[in-house]
């Protein structure tokens, strides 16, 4: 129910269950982990926005589509926390834990340079061709 809120952006509505679900007695491990990924035909949905504030273990993203807030900790991105900065462009999935949303899976997005790179290799190639003219 509360995934279904939150994707169609009842921030109000998923704030009272969340404020709720915070406040039942159980194993902080087990409110913390993240359940309920957003899925489109099985597989995670990817989502993109801009690290707000990165600390050494958590942080906050602003998702583009809605500037919400979306908290983050370093045990559920381990692999890619340390290229992460401030202010930096990423792909992540979504979650939710007892708490509220959560970001999984963050990555870094390749650099400008990166993509014009990329598209002149597929405008040679000749796949995008037609588009740019």
């Amino acid at each position: 129910m509360y995934q279904s809120l939150y994707t169609e952006n009842d921030f109000e509505g998923t704030r009272k269950i969340f404020s709720f679900l915070r406040g039942i007695n159980l194993d902080v491990r087990i409110k913390r982990e993240p359940h309920g990924i957003v899925n489109d035909n099985n597989q995670p949905v990817e989502y993109r926005g801009i690290i707000d504030t990165l600390e050494a273990s958590y942080g906050f993203l602003l998702r583009d589509e809605f500037q919400d807030r979306i908290f983050t900790h370093k045990y559920h991105s381990k692999e890619h926390w340390d290229d992460l900065s401030s202010h930096r462009r990423v792909i992540f999935n979504l979650g939710f834990n007892y708490r509220g949303p959560i970001a999984i899976n963050v990555l870094s997005t390749p650099p400008l340079s990166r993509w014009r790179d990329f598209i002149f290799q597929l405008y040679q190639q000749d796949k995008i061709h037609n588009y740019l003219i």
